[in-house]
């Protein structure tokens, strides 16, 4: 079993660890996940965002590197017509 082959078999039966590259990108440099988001404003906290919208605010945080958005994005929406806000990402 090749790393590779274990990390996708990880991912496959255990969705959630997607976040985990995203958990430890914010605990890099802050003590708590929701420190990591305090430069977003609260308003813009509350914007039901797609993929691409997602991927802007972690770029824009400095913390898109290693994370698998579309992953996140696709395991957490909770809404019908998709999407997710970054009040949702951090609950």
């Amino acid at each position: 079993l090749t790393p590779l082959e274990f990390s996708k078999g990880i991912r496959f039966f255990a969705p959630a660890c997607v976040l985990d590259d995203l958990r430890l990108r914010c605990l890099a440099s802050h003590s708590r996940v929701a420190d990591a988001f305090a430069a977003i404003s609260v308003e813009r906290r509350g914007v039901v965002l797609h993929t691409e919208g997602m991927r802007e605010v972690l770029a824009e945080l400095e913390m898109l590197e290693g994370v698998h958005v579309e992953a996140i994005v696709d395991l957490l929406e909770p809404h019908k017509e998709g999407g997710l806000t970054v009040s949702e990402l951090i609950a």
